[in-house]
């Protein structure tokens, strides 16, 4: 062992040097020495109100942190001299939940039929876009996926037409991996790193899709479903516990 943190951080990491782990804890971006296991520094700007929502280390220039605040500002934290730089601000319609752990990549935007999101570890902007207008939208915790949930922008009222679409895309190239129709109504949206987006309807039902991404080697991919097997949860409204167990094959496959 060599410290302890008695501190919990969220969403920890170790910095490139090694001498600190960052993580968030109450709204704040701490670093904890590895050396004593104290926080000796924290990040503080003007906006000292603002909570962190999002930071990310930089491999290549191992003193700086880049830091994400919920009103949108990016600032670079120097760790060594505890100083702070702010860089560009983003629009009002920022949203603080659609981000990558790591802060890499971050949902800035859903109007006019398409999706924006802000890739800051390629310095870039993507698009994606929608079938119609988007309800809902969220990136995995790594960054490599986009999924979002549109209502069809057609004159056609049918009860086959007027379902909501839910997609799957690849943040790399924005190639779409596929799509489809749900048949209640979405309130939340959660994408995981084992490749499998969660939708939970008002009814209280809980969709489960898997994406099958080509780019992924079969082998890793059902190592990965295979994680997820085996899971106890306690229904709040049974008396005995309900064992949810994913299945071993996907009912819903994405071509």
């Amino acid at each position: 062992i060599v410290c302890s943190i008695h501190q919990y951080l969220a969403d920890a990491q170790v910095s490139p040097e090694s001498t600190f782990l960052i993580g968030l804890r109450c709204g704040g971006l701490l670093a904890a020495s590895l050396w004593s296991g104290l926080i000796s520094k924290r990040f503080t700007c003007v906006e000292n109100s603002e909570s962190v929502v999002a930071f990310h280390t930089l491999s290549e220039h191992p003193d700086f942190v880049v830091v994400m605040i919920a009103s949108g500002a990016v600032y670079t934290w120097k760790l060594s001299e505890e100083t702070v730089c702010r860089h560009f601000h983003l629009p009002n319609m920022f949203y603080c939940q659609p981000l990558s752990s790591d802060g890499s990549c971050a949902i800035i935007s859903t109007e006019n039929d398409s999706v924006n999101v802000l890739d800051l570890s390629r310095v870039r902007l993507c698009s994606f876009k929608a079938e119609g207008s988007v309800i809902k939208a969220c990136v995995d915790k790594t960054g490599c996926y986009v999924a979002y949930i549109s209502s069809p922008d057609n004159s056609c009222t049918c009860y086959l037409h007027a379902k909501l679409i839910l997609t799957a895309a690849r943040l790399s190239d924005g190639e779409k991996i596929g799509s489809v129709q749900l048949h209640s109504k979405p309130l939340h949206l959660f994408v995981s790193e084992q490749q499998t987006v969660f939708v939970g309807f008002e009814d209280g039902s809980v969709g489960v899709y898997a994406v099958s991404d080509v780019t992924v080697g079969e082998e890793e991919f059902i190592r990965e479903r295979k994680s997820l097997e085996d899971h106890l949860e306690k229904c709040p409204f049974d008396r005995e516990p309900l064992s949810l167990f994913c299945q071993d094959k996907p009912n819903i496959t994405w071509p």
